[in-house]
């Protein structure tokens, strides 16, 4: 099986109705310890070897170049979970998604794993990355609004939330700790008050 298949298969499986739907979100975002074991158990090596530039190729067409940036951003986060590795290939799963949306790749893909194709703009620590993650994730609403409702309002609303981070503190607080950062003052108290992200 092609590491593309592979990595396509597993985050989201056979389904496209309203019931598949609901599963798969919390399979995506449940973040639970069996989700990640499962994940490092199959994913680790291929995770290394896209690291490496080894799967590079994959970017050439749209749906390679979406399981590299699944591999490479959602994955990552799975495998090291609660560490600062989680965040060691934003940079190249942001650059392969902003060279795909320039070549349309983004289009090509069913609306609800497009989803996926704009993650790495959510997770950017620029300001301007995080506008456009807004937009598009405005514009993408609609489209999968019809088979979840209420995800359209959710998609928008989380996009929001990360551009607000940014542009308060230029950076997301939440990551801090996990990359030896010290707080500000305030920070700490966004913290306190339950502010960020996984």
């Amino acid at each position: 099986m092609s590491l593309q298949k592979k990595v396509l298969d597993f985050w989201f499986g056979s389904g496209s109705d309203a019931a598949w739907m609901k599963e798969r979100v919390g399979f995506w975002f449940g973040g639970t310890d069996e989700i990640n074991d499962r994940i490092r158990d199959l994913f680790a090596d291929d995770l290394a070897a896209a690291s490496r530039g080894e799967h590079d190729h994959l970017a050439a067409t749209a749906q390679g170049r979406l399981a590299l940036i699944v591999l490479l951003d959602q994955f990552t986060r799975n495998i090291y979970r609660k560490t600062g590795r989680m965040f060691d290939n934003d940079p190249k799963s942001l650059a392969l998604a902003l060279e795909g949306i320039e070549l349309g790749h983004d289009q090509a893909v069913p609306p609800v794993w497009r989803m996926f194709f704009f993650m790495p703009l959510e997770h950017s620590e620029d300001l301007a990355i995080q506008e456009r993650s807004v937009a598009l994730f405005t514009a993408l609403g609609p489209e999968v609004e019809a088979l979840a409702p209420g995800m359209s309002e959710q998609l928008v609303s989380y996009a929001v939330k990360h551009r607000d981070a940014i542009a308060e503190y230029g950076r997301f607080p939440h990551r801090n700790a996990l990359l030896g950062r010290e707080s500000t003052a305030a920070e700490q108290a966004y913290l306190d008050g339950g502010g960020g992200f996984i």
